[in-house]
C-alpha cells in the first residue's frame, strides 16, 4: 500500500515512519504533509491507498481533509490520529468512513492492527476492481458494452497486455491444463506484487484459450504504473524462463498501450486475426503486435501461417483425416512463389518440429516433396496416441453424464463440473461435444425435459410449477417454453392428452 502521513508535528511523522519500517509489511510511505492543505493537495495528485491524518492540523483539520479527500480519491482509506478522546470526533470519523481512530501516543501494536485491517479492506477493493475490469474487457472483446455508465475510472483506464501462446507438442487436454497452471502462476504473481490502485493487474483466458495478463491504470498514475508494470514484466520474464528450462516453448505477443478498454478489445480482435503469423518467427520469442501487422504487408505470409497453425490444431485434436488434408493444402500453397524462400522454410520447419514433435531435418527446398510425404507419415503417430487418450476422454464424459443424471434437479454448469475434473470449461465443453455429439447445455436440457415428461405421466397431480422445480427450473414460464420447443405442446396439454389416452 502507498501511504501518506499527515501531521503537523515532525516528531510524530518520524515516529510513525519508523514504526511502519519496523513492521516490515508491504507498505511504502510516498509522502508527508504538515497541514490540511498540503494533505488535500497530495491526496488529489497522488491518490494514496492509505492516509494517517492528525485530527488537529493548521489550515484544515483532519476530518475536513478526509471529507474533501474522499471526493478526490474515493478508494483511499483513512486512519485518524488524535490527542483527544472526545466521542464526537470519533463518531464523525466513523461516519466519514475511517478505518480506525487512534489516540496519541500510539503504540506499535495499534499501528500493526490498524494497518492489517486497512490492508484487508484495500485488498478486497483491489480484487473487486480487478473483477470489474475483467468483466469490462471480456465484454468488450465479445462485442458487448462492458463499462457501466458513469463509471469514469473504467472509461478512462489506460491498458497494456501480454498474450501467451503454447506451441509445444501437446494434445488439447495437456495444453488446456498447462494454460490453466500458467494463469494460476500469473495470478499468484499479481497477488504478491501488484495490489495497488496505481496499477490494476489481472490474468485471464482469451476466447481462444490463450493466457493473458492485462495491466490498466488511471492516466494520473501513468509514471508510477509503468514503473510497477515493468517490474512485473521482469518477473513474468523469469516465469517464462522457468517454463523454458522445463522445455516448454511459450511465444509472447505484446499489445501496445491504449487509452481505453474498447481500444484494447480492438487489439485483441486484431491479434486473433494475425496470431498465426507467429509461426514464421523464432518460437518462444517476445514480439509486439505491430511486428505481426508488418508481416501482413507480404501478401502470402498470412495464408501460409494459417495453414501451418491449422495443421498444428488438427494434429492436437487427433483429427487424422483433417490433418492429411491440411498437409495437402499446405503443400499446394507452398509450391508457389514461397518455394524458394529458404528462411521462411526454416522457420516453418522449426515451428512444425516443436509443435508436432517432428524431428526430421528439412533438407533443401528441392527436397520438399519428400519432406511433405514424411509429414504425412508423421500423422500416423496420432493414431497410436488416440488409443492412449481415448479411454480417459471417454471416462470423463461418462462421469459427466452420470453426474447430470444424478444432479439435473440442481443448478449445474460446465464450470462447476470442469473444476471437479481439474480441466478448463472450454476444454470440457469441446470434449463433451466431440465425444457425445451434442453440447453440454443441450444434453442437460434434454435430460430435464425427459424427466419432466416422466413426472407428468407418473405424477399427474403435480402442478406445472412443481414439475419445473423438480427438474431444476424455477421459472415456470421458461420451463414451459423449453417443454413446448421439445414436445410441441404445453406441459398441461401433454398431461391432459395422456389422461385422455388412458381413459380411451
Amino acid at each position: 500500500m502507498n501511504i501518506l502521513v499527515a501531521d503537523d508535528e515532525s516528531l510524530i511523522r518520524a515516529s510513525l515512519r519508523s514504526m511502519l519500517d519496523e513492521l516490515d509489511m508491504p507498505v511504502h510511505v510516498i509522502g508527508e504533509a504538515r497541514n490540511g492543505e498540503e494533505a488535500i493537495r497530495f491526496v488529489t495528485e497522488r491518490q494514496p491507498d492509505l492516509v494517517f491524518v492528525d485530527i488537529r492540523m493548521p489550515k484544515m483539520n483532519g476530518l475536513e481533509v478526509m471529507a474533501h479527500g474522499r471526493a478526490a480519491s474515493p478508494h483511499t482509506k483513512w486512519i485518524i490520529l488524535s490527542g483527544y478522546s472526545e466521542f464526537q470526533y470519533a463518531q464523525e470519523a466513523i461516519r466519514l468512513g475511517a478505518c480506525n481512530y487512534l489516540l496519541k501516543p500510539i503504540s506499535l501494536e495499534e499501528v500493526h492492527d490498524s494497518l492489517t485491517h486497512a490492508q484487508k479492506l484495500h485488498e478486497t477493493h483491489i480484487m473487486e476492481r480487478n473483477r470489474q475490469i475483467e468483466h469490462a474487457i471480456v465484454s468488450s472483446i465479445q462485442g458487448r458494452s462492458g463499462v457501466s455508465q458513469g463509471d469514469h475510472l473504467l472509461e478512462t483506464l489506460h491498458c497494456k497486455a501480454s498474450v501467451f501462446y503454447f506451441d509445444d507438442f501437446l494434445c488439447d487436454h495437456e495444453e488446456h491444463e498447462r494454460q490453466q497452471r500458467f494463469i494460476e502462476a500469473l495470478r499468484s504473481l499479481i497477488h504478491n506484487q501488484s495490489l495497488t490502485n496505481s496499477l490494476y493487474s489481472l490474468a485471464l483466458s482469451l476466447p481462444g484459450g490463450q493466457p493473458a495478463i492485462l495491466w490498466s491504470w488511471p492516466a494520473l498514475h501513468r509514471y508510477q504504473a509503468l514503473e510497477l508494470q515493468q517490474k512485473m514484466e521482469r518477473t513474468v520474464k523469469h516465469l517464462l524462463q522457468d517454463q523454458l528450462a522445463a522445455s516448454y516453448a511459450i511465444t509472447t505477443i505484446q499489445l501496445e498501450e491504449c487509452s481505453n478498454m474498447q481500444a484494447m478489445a480492438g487489439q485483441v480482435e486484431e491479434l486473433q486475426r494475425v496470431s498465426s503469423l507467429r509461426v514464421l518467427l523464432p518460437i518462444g520469442g517476445n514480439y509486439p503486435l505491430s511486428e505481426l501487422n508488418e508481416m501482413t504487408e507480404r501478401a502470402e505470409c498470412l495464408p501460409i501461417s494459417i495453414h501451418v497453425d491449422n495443421l498444428r490444431r488438427l494434429f492436437r485434436q487427433e483429427d487424422y483425416l483433417g490433418y492429411l488434408k491440411a498437409v495437402d493444402s499446405l503443400e499446394k500453397v507452398w509450391s508457389g512463389a514461397l518455394s524458394a524462400d529458404q528462411c521462411l522454410w526454416r522457420r516453418i520447419h522449426e515451428y512444425i518440429s516443436r509443435a508436432l514433435g517432428f524431428t526430421l531435418e528439412p533438407g533443401t527446398c528441392g527436397d520438399q516433396a519428400s519432406w511433405f510425404a514424411l509429414l504425412k507419415n508423421h500423422g500416423d503417430r496420432m493414431l497410436s496416441q488416440a488409443s492412449r487418450h481415448d479411454y480417459s476422454s471417454k471416462n470423463i464424459v461418462q462421469q459427466v453424464i452420470a453426474y447430470v443424471e444424478q444432479q439435473y434437479m440442481h443448478d449445474i454448469g460446465i464450470k462447476q463440473i470442469a473444476d471437479m475434473f481439474h480441466v478448463t470449461p472450454n476444454y470440457l465443453s469441446s470434449l463433451f461435444h466431440k465425444k457425445h455429439g451434442s453440447t453440454f447445455l443441450k444434453y442437460v436440457t434434454e435430460t430435464r425435459m425427459l424427466k419432466a415428461k416422466e413426472l407428468l405421466l407418473k405424477e399427474p397431480h403435480l402442478k406445472v410449477q412443481e414439475v419445473a422445480e423438480a427438474v431444476g427450473y424455477y421459472s415456470p414460464r421458461h420451463f414451459t417454453k423449453l417443454f413446448t420447443d421439445y414436445f410441441g405442446c404445453y406441459p398441461s396439454e401433454f398431461r391432459e392428452r395422456n389422461k385422455l389416452d388412458a381413459f380411451l
